[in-house]
């Protein structure tokens, strides 16, 4: 009721304080930091436009202009030593922003909508980064892995209290191995891999891993490489292709 003034308009108000508080400081030949921050993501205006919108014969979609913001607070350490980075982050997420299913009639439609879940969703997260430079190889290799932590309490008439809860708890696991050799005159050749298990991620599960292949060429020309010239070939191994499922309590 408070999104709506004296004449029934509509109305939005942010009007919060968004902190950052961060500390570092050298041991010997790493390199430390500390940090706290608190942050809001807005909705996109196509999340907020409540018009219904066809997908297919079985699905629709429609917006919410009455979304809230989410705050996000994160707490975050990172050492680095040489070309070696290593860090660790706890995430916090309130009123996060996702997409929601909802029996539209009883033809076999359904309305997804954008919504606001009412449950934090905490996330920790940790990570190592190697980026040495060996003579003309420059790799960038990325190792880390997320560890979610949310339950959500659905409607289910199938269970005799009529709700069920459910846990999104299994960690995902990422490999990036961007691999470039840059050659004279401003030539580069990259070969880079990437991959993703299967896992939770916010409202949803994972069900398969995905790998990334790509080659790249490229060239530079002008001051400074301001003008560059890239051709590449990406999804090689053809198994980018995502498999989710959404549990949305009265079917999935």
């Amino acid at each position: 009721d408070d999104l709506y003034d004296a004449t029934g308009s509509m109305k939005r108000v942010t009007d919060d304080i968004y902190p950052t508080l961060s500390w570092a400081n050298q041991f010997g030949r790493w390199q430390t930091s500390l940090s706290y921050s608190l942050k809001t993501n807005r909705p996109s205006f196509w999340m907020l436009d409540e018009s219904i919108q066809r997908i297919n014969s079985y699905s629709l979609q429609q917006g919410d202009p009455k979304l809230k913001n989410e705050k996000i607070q994160s707490i975050s350490a990172m050492a680095r030593y040489k070309w070696m980075t290593l860090s660790l982050m706890h995430s916090r997420t309130d009123d996060a922003l996702t997409q929601w299913s909802f029996i539209y009639n009883d033809e076999g439609m359904i309305l997804i909508k954008n919504i606001n879940l009412d449950e934090p969703l905490r996330n920790l997260t940790f990570f190592a980064n190697l980026n040495p430079t060996w003579g003309v190889f420059n790799p960038n290799w990325t190792v880390g892995l997320q560890k979610p932590n949310m339950k959500l309490t659905l409607a289910d008439p199938r269970e005799p209290s009529g709700k069920r809860t459910v846990k999104y708890v299994d960690p995902i696991v990422f490999v990036r191995l961007n691999n470039a050799v840059r050659l004279k005159h401003s030539w580069q050749l990259e070969a880079n891999f990437a991959f993703n298990s299967r896992g939770s991620a916010q409202n949803v599960d994972i069900l398969g891993e995905t790998y990334s292949l790509q080659f790249a060429l490229q060239k530079c020309w002008l001051k400074n490489d301001a003008l560059t010239l890239r051709a590449s070939i990406d999804d090689v191994l053809q198994r980018s292709d995502q498999k989710l499922k959404m549990d949305c309590g009265y079917y999935n």
